[in-house]
């Protein structure tokens, strides 16, 4: 679970949590104020809709961005990086910096992954829910 300001974001394996054969992740986003939604009702039917989905698919893929995904697939780390690791996994750490820190940290954090991660895990995260909303958008 990520906590931040305006929704919290939690991601888990409905397959370890019920013992299923197939693996089924779930990613629930839990809107705190409702403005980071929309500032429109959203009906029932809007969920059939491409605009609605497409919409809805960037502002997700932005919220999974935003957040930070602890990569143990990190390889070859000097002693500085571990211990920058240690802060980014500490929630207090990023309480204590400014906007502008947060970014630069966040920066820091992506380039450090991309640069050393066996797997990637965010990206791969990112890619998953690209591909089902375009499953989800063919045909309508």
């Amino acid at each position: 679970v990520c906590k931040l300001n305006h929704y919290q974001i939690k991601i888990y394996s409905k397959a370890m949590q019920y013992d299923l054969d197939r693996n089924i992740l779930r990613i629930e986003i839990k809107y705190k104020r409702m403005q980071k939604l929309s500032k429109l009702p959203v009906f029932l039917s809007d969920l059939l809709k491409p605009s609605f989905i497409k919409v809805r698919k960037e502002e997700f893929i932005q919220v999974l961005r935003d957040i930070i995904v602890m990569d143990s697939s990190l390889e070859g780390l000097t002693d500085k990086e571990k211990v920058f690791l240690l802060q980014v996994a500490n929630p207090n750490y990023w309480i204590e910096l400014t906007r502008i820190q947060r970014h630069r940290a966040k920066g820091k954090y992506n380039r450090l992954v991309i640069a050393k991660s066996a797997e990637y895990i965010q990206g791969e995260l990112i890619q998953t829910v690209v591909g089902k909303c375009n499953v989800l958008t063919r045909g309508l």
